[in-house]
């Protein structure tokens, strides 16, 4: 696997898939970045990136499980230079190596069930769907890899789960899905 930065950081912009809690409906589970078992997990419940956490570079990997960081947070670390997981939040360090801490999220609710979301993913042929063409662009910028290549979309039925990968082998270890609207022509 290539990696296309000198950072040492998170590097895809995970929290565009999150919700921006500016919506009526306020669901601040839906506005974090999750980290379990070696994957991020982000949605907005229209959009639901998985991306395993070996296409960052940020250091001490191993502290982020179980944890989840505010999407607002998750954008400012994307401007560091460096970025090391402790247990209690992020170091992040500048070009001149200042440091400045941030927490990780106090979220205290209860975390979509992402796997369980993928489980009932199932590939099935389909002849019409609509979806919001922003979510793609949303997708493309989410996934890791080289922008270069094609996006992958594989359809289940009319009501069912697009998900979206990077077409090449080198990168099928992460996941954007999105929910698509029905349509009647």
């Amino acid at each position: 696997m290539e990696i296309y930065s000198n950072k040492t950081n998170f590097l895809t912009p995970l929290h565009l898939a999150c919700d921006d809690g500016k919506g009526s409906v306020k669901l601040p589970q839906f506005e974090q970045i999750y980290f379990i078992g070696g994957y991020a997990y982000a949605t907005n419940a229209r959009i639901m990136v998985k991306q395993s956490l070996e296409y960052h570079t940020i250091d001490a990997k191993e502290h982020l499980e179980g944890k989840c960081v505010h999407r607002d947070v998750y954008s400012q670390l994307l401007k560091y230079e460096k970025v090391v997981a402790t247990p209690l939040g992020f170091k992040c360090y500048d070009k001149s190596d200042n440091m400045v801490i941030q927490r990780y999220s106090n979220f205290k609710g209860t975390p979509p069930n992402f796997e369980d979301i993928i489980q009932k993913v199932k590939v099935r042929p389909t002849i019409s769907i609509g979806f919001d063409p922003k979510l793609i662009g949303i997708a493309a910028k989410c996934l890791y890899g080289d922008k270069n290549n094609f996006l992958k979309l594989t359809f289940n039925n009319v009501r069912g789960i697009i998900k979206v990968q990077i077409y090449d082998k080198n990168y099928d270890n992460q996941w954007v899905f999105l929910s698509p609207y029905v349509t009647t022509n």
